[in-house]
């Protein structure tokens, strides 16, 4: 029986686990009282528009206005994969032709083009687009924004 699963290669970026995905909402605390009555997930407490999926995963819900579109280099929707090393994931990426990017809170961006450039820059993760747009950000557990604001 032939398979259809595609094996990784030996170049490919190693993912940990599903860290957390996000996505855009009108009304903040009508998705809070959403997520926490009626799903039953639990509030950051840190950081009021995330939600904790009991320990593996949470979602991110970014308020935005009708009308607002996410910018080409902050993707607003995206899931996050959360990766052991950030300089191993870009070496991946970079190897497979793929050049990620960096953001910051001031909505300020940097491509990472080679190995030398640090990656302590901005909320300190990477970002990529996947072939049709879609928004794919990588964490390193411990670093940058993550650091600053633990899940637990």
């Amino acid at each position: 029986m032939e398979s259809n699963v595609q094996a990784a290669s030996a170049t490919s970026v190693t993912v940990e686990e599903l860290d957390h995905v996000a996505i855009n909402v009108h009304d903040l605390e009508r998705a809070a009282d959403f997520y926490v009555r009626v799903i039953g997930l639990e509030r950051h407490a840190t950081k009021p528009n995330w939600f904790l999926i009991g320990g593996h995963g949470a979602i991110n819900v970014l308020p935005v206005l009708k009308g607002d579109k996410p910018t080409e280099r902050y993707p607003t929707a995206h899931l996050a994969f959360r990766v052991k090393s950030l300089e191993e994931t870009r070496d991946a990426l970079l190897a497979a032709g793929v050049v990620p990017w960096q953001n910051s809170l001031q909505w300020e961006s940097r491509d990472i083009v080679d190995d030398s450039e640090s990656l302590d820059w901005g909320i300190g993760t990477l970002f990529v687009r996947d072939p049709d747009g879609n928004g794919v950000e990588f964490i390193q557990a411990g670093r940058g924004i993550f650091a600053q604001h633990p899940r637990a």
